[in-house]
């Protein structure tokens, strides 16, 4: 649609729970939108133009509010005053820091700020203890902030493409985590804690700089999934049998020349990938891999 301007009318739908106006050319909301205080769901992407005020704090009740794609530099400090909110989309949009007043939003369950300019987020972040789903991809970190791993709760964790060289210590302080996305950064190696994980079932390492992995990895008992694509491993742990509940893993384009001569504890491995690096034979209790197809 082409919609420029909502009608001060909007006001009288007191009773409206869902307003989706994605495209559109909305540049602002009108100060009546304060008097839907049974909205629930606001949808606001892809309007470009649109700047926020201090209205949007009005809407009590909302608990899902959508602001992708808008050019988006700031949020208003009112934003905190949305204290039922469940889930903000804030992705692809011009974001370079965050308000400390986004530490209000306790109740958040999922927040996407995949996307923007951020090089740090404020200490406030931290507060945030019901966060379950927590995107950071393609921004311009090249340290992720420690108050990240304060969020204990957090299950999907996303901080790929951007220019980390390292993750903090304190990420295996992040004992809910289930799948860590960390592919397409300059990482060279995973801190020891990282096998405190332990309800971690993916992690996406691909494109990175890992030169070695820690000897205890085996610790992580529920991984499934371990993706280590286009890294600089020459060799793996034996700790790697460990991984029982392991059904995939990926260690193409790397510099390994030998693998670990004990497969028999990766009775669930059903996808290896080996290709491009310096292998020049295969460890015979490889076969010991029987759900491999």
């Amino acid at each position: 649609n082409g919609v420029v301007n909502l009608p001060a009318a909007i006001g009288y739908l007191q009773k409206l729970r869902v307003l989706d106006l994605r495209i559109n050319s909305l540049t602002r909301l009108p100060t009546e939108i304060t008097n839907l205080k049974q909205l629930q769901y606001l949808d606001l992407s892809e309007n470009e133009q649109i700047t926020l005020s201090a209205e949007i704090g009005g809407l009590s009740s909302l608990r899902v509010l959508k602001l992708e794609s808008n050019r988006l530099k700031f949020l208003p400090k009112e934003i905190a005053q949305l204290t039922n909110l469940d889930e903000l989309y804030l992705g692809h949009n011009q974001f370079v820091d965050l308000t400390e007043a986004i530490g209000g939003l306790t109740t958040l369950r999922k927040l996407d700020l995949g996307n923007n300019w951020l090089t740090s987020l404020p200490q406030s972040i931290g507060a945030l203890s019901r966060l379950e789903v927590f995107n950071l991809g393609s921004n311009h970190f090249r340290v992720l902030p420690p108050d990240v791993c304060r969020l204990s709760g957090v299950k999907i964790l996303s901080v790929d493409n951007n220019y980390l060289s390292a993750l903090p210590d304190q990420i295996g302080d992040l004992t809910a985590l289930e799948e860590l996305n960390a592919y397409n950064n300059a990482l060279t190696r995973l801190p020891a804690s990282v096998v405190n994980l332990a309800n971690l079932r993916a992690l996406y390492l691909y494109n990175n700089y890992i030169f070695e992995l820690p000897a205890d990895l085996g610790k992580l008992a529920n991984l499934k999934a371990l993706v280590l694509i286009r890294n600089r491993l020459a060799e793996l742990p034996a700790s790697l049998n460990d991984l029982h509940s392991l059904t995939m893993l990926d260690l193409r384009e790397n510099q390994l020349q030998a693998l670990p001569d004990v497969w028999s504890g990766l009775q669930r491995l059903e996808q290896v990938w080996l290709s491009y690096n310096r292998l020049t034979s295969l460890p015979p209790t490889l076969a010991a891999c029987t759900e491999m197809t």
